[in-house]
């Protein structure tokens, strides 16, 4: 007889934190390199942002020491684009061109993000949905009036 604890045995949950345990010790991932993020740089220009799985192979060949997933160097690729994000508040511009992108594009927030200068996806997104309740609430209120040119 084994003791259970939801439907798992204890050995078995004791063989997973053993895991854990040995994966920590051993195989702690590493932080990014300068020289890493700068031959990352070169291996974008390179092959481009279509070929992650060439990139990430060739990094691999130049850093053995440190591996990096295909996934790893395409999101350290998207953090050092976007180093410097717009924090400020959004301008009528911007509010536009955000309107207009749906208007075109939907929901495809990666696509309108290329249309507005710095803001990430999921910054765009949201703004989206904040303006979409401030309207959405403004009708309710029949507060909401469009001006005629």
């Amino acid at each position: 007889y084994q003791r259970r604890v939801h439907g798992i045995s204890i050995t078995k949950i004791m063989q997973k934190d053993s895991k854990k345990v040995n994966l920590k010790e051993k195989d702690a991932p590493s932080t990014w390199k300068k020289d890493q993020d700068a031959y990352l740089k070169t291996l974008v220009g390179t092959y481009g942002t279509k070929n992650w799985v060439i990139v990430s192979e060739s990094f691999n060949n130049k850093f053995p020491d440190f591996p990096k997933s295909v996934h790893q160097c395409k999101n350290r690729w998207h953090c050092l684009t976007e180093a410097t994000p717009k924090k400020h508040p959004w301008n009528e511009e911007e509010r536009l061109q955000l309107l207009l992108g749906h208007k075109k594009y939907k929901n495809k927030w990666s696509v309108i993000s290329g249309m507005i200068n710095r803001r990430s996806s999921n910054r765009i997104k949201n703004r989206f949905y904040s303006l979409f309740r401030k309207i959405k609430n403004k009708i309710k209120r029949n507060d909401f009036y469009i001006e005629s040119t």
